[in-house]
C-alpha cells in the first residue's frame, strides 16, 4: 500500500518519528495515553519544536510502517493487546464511514447545484 503524503517526511520529521515511537512505547495501553499537546510540551522540553499537524503526520507514517499505535479522544498510545488495536480500527472505520457519508452528500449537492 502506498504511503502517499506520509512518505514525504523531512529528515527532521524522520528523526522526530523515532523519538515519538520510543516515547509511545512508554505509553503502552489506553490508560497511559498521551495527548498531542502533551507530546508537544514534552518535545519543547528538549528544544524540539513541533505541532499537532506534524504529530498526526508522523503517527500515520508510523502506523503505515507497521507500528501498533492507537488513538482516541484520550490521545495516542502503543497498543497493549490485539483488542485495543481492534477497537481503534473500529473507531477509525466509524470516522471513515461518517466522512464518506458527508462526501456523498456534498457530491449530491454539487450534481444538483445550479
Amino acid at each position: 500500500m502506498a504511503l502517499q503524503k506520509f512518505e514525504s517526511l523531512t529528515q527532521d520529521e524522520l528523526q522526530l518519528a523515532e523519538k515519538i515511537k520510543a516515547g509511545l512505547k512508554n505509553h503502552t495501553g489506553e490508560a497511559k495515553a498521551i495527548s498531542s499537546s502533551q507530546m508537544i510540551t514534552s518535545m519543547a522540553n528538549f528544544n524540539i519544536k513541533t505541532n499537532a499537524v506534524v504529530i498526526r503526520k508522523i503517527i500515520n507514517y508510523l502506523r503505515h510502517k507497521g507500528h501498533p499505535i492507537c488513538s482516541s479522544d484520550k490521545g495516542y498510545w502503543w497498543a497493549a493487546n490485539k483488542k485495543e488495536l481492534q477497537e481503534c480500527a473500529a473507531a477509525l472505520k466509524d470516522r471513515i464511514d461518517a466522512q464518506q457519508s458527508t462526501l456523498n452528500q456534498l457530491t449530491s449537492i454539487i450534481e444538483n447545484y445550479d
